[in-house]
């Protein structure tokens, strides 16, 4: 249930072994089932003798956890499984995308390499990687206090689980 799956990612709920290295089989064929497809488009590109003019570029929004130091899912951190995610990109063009240290930067890039104006202003924190969640409530919330209780979490499963971010500038 998504009661579950919540309860998991907040540490109240273990998951066993067994369904963990389901989850793991499981996410490696789903990425092995786009590999497969993507060579097929790549294929039906070339068939068609176009790839050579054809930017292509692969990249995901993040990845996932499965238990790995306890944590779950993708909502309740920075870890690097999540945070680094593939950018592959061949075809004309592709040198604009070298380089690029968030995902907010891709579009501005792939604008460039298709030597079209962008409509978004100046560069966003360019040289910064950007990432961002905001909880559903706070632990002023009364709601959440309960959660909580449900959940098994205690006042832990309240505070803030993010690492600090340092070096910044």
């Amino acid at each position: 249930t998504l009661d579950a799956i919540w309860r998991a990612c907040a540490g109240g709920l273990e998951v066993p072994e067994e369904a963990l290295e389901r989850m793991r089989h499981l996410y490696a064929q789903s990425v092995r089932l786009l590999d497969d497809w993507l060579a097929g488009v790549l294929e039906m590109l070339d068939e068609r003798g176009v790839l050579d003019e054809t930017l292509v570029v692969v990249t995901s929004d993040h990845g996932e956890n499965f238990g790995e130091n306890g944590l779950m899912a993708h909502g309740f951190s920075l870890d690097e499984r999540l945070t680094h995610v593939p950018l592959v990109a061949a075809g004309p063009g592709s040198e604009e995308l070298s380089g690029l240290v968030s995902l907010a930067d891709l579009p501005r890039a792939l604008a460039r390499a298709a030597g079209i104006p962008h409509p978004w202003g100046p560069d966003l924190c360019s040289g910064v990687a950007v990432a961002e969640f905001d909880p559903p409530t706070g632990p002023e919330d009364e709601r959440a206090h309960r959660v909580a209780a449900d959940w098994g979490v205690g006042e832990a499963g309240l505070q803030d689980r993010a690492p600090a971010v340092t070096g910044l500038q």
